[in-house]
């Protein structure tokens, strides 16, 4: 991987590990919603820069903004192709299913919502490669 990918992971993990503490705990006390909801700001934030006008460029988008993270859609879904939460869950630095899944769940689902003009739900079934339903 390149220099550049390396270093977005080192930053990435340096915020994580000096947020987790912090996150953990708003974690084990129920604040799952509170994460989706961080992310759907967050990607408020970063909408009002987006061109985007379609499901595929938005996906473009968030990749760019998130190094790591790589979609394609394929029968009607959204298929995560590379995660870099999933790269972050195999070195211990967090868990799938955790909070920045959560974070990520609200990034995707605002960001889609600006291309799709209406609000949305996500289901996102977890495996190798998680894949996401909107409704």
């Amino acid at each position: 991987m390149g220099d550049e990918y390396d270093l977005a992971i080192e930053s990435i993990e340096r915020i994580i590990f000096s947020m987790n503490d912090a996150v953990k705990e708003m974690w084990s006390t129920g604040y799952t919603g509170m994460m989706v909801s961080v992310g759907r700001v967050f990607a408020g934030e970063a909408g009002k820069k987006s061109l985007a006008t379609d499901i595929p460029s938005i996906l473009n988008e968030v990749s760019e903004i998130f190094p790591g993270m790589e979609f394609e859609v394929k029968d009607n879904k959204i298929v995560v192709t590379r995660c870099i939460i999933r790269e972050l869950a195999g070195k211990g630095v967090t868990e799938i299913g955790g909070p920045l899944c959560m974070f990520m769940k609200g990034y995707l689902m605002k960001m889609l919502e600006l291309v799709e003009g209406r609000r949305i739900k996500l289901d996102i079934s977890m495996g190798e490669q998680c894949e996401i339903t909107m409704r």
